[in-house]
């Protein structure tokens, strides 16, 4: 099960070195990478916010998720 946005950000913040930051990270994107496909909205937009904190955290995950758009 992925972590809460608000755990990622705890866990980030409590790396002592960039090397367990970039572990935090990898480790997440994985999670996000390999859940399915079918999730639910809710889940979709929490997976974005993480991707979103990634990016200001200044890591290109250009492949780490992608979602399909309703209209």
């Amino acid at each position: 099960m992925s972590m809460k946005l608000r755990e990622i950000i705890k866990a980030v913040r409590a790396c002592k070195t960039a090397e367990e930051e970039r572990s935090v990270i990898n480790k997440e994107a994985a999670e996000i990478r390999n859940l399915p496909k079918d999730q639910s909205d809710q889940l979709k937009a929490r997976n974005i916010l993480k991707c979103i904190y990634m990016h200001f955290l200044g890591i290109n995950y250009k492949n780490v998720i992608s979602f399909s758009v309703k209209k």
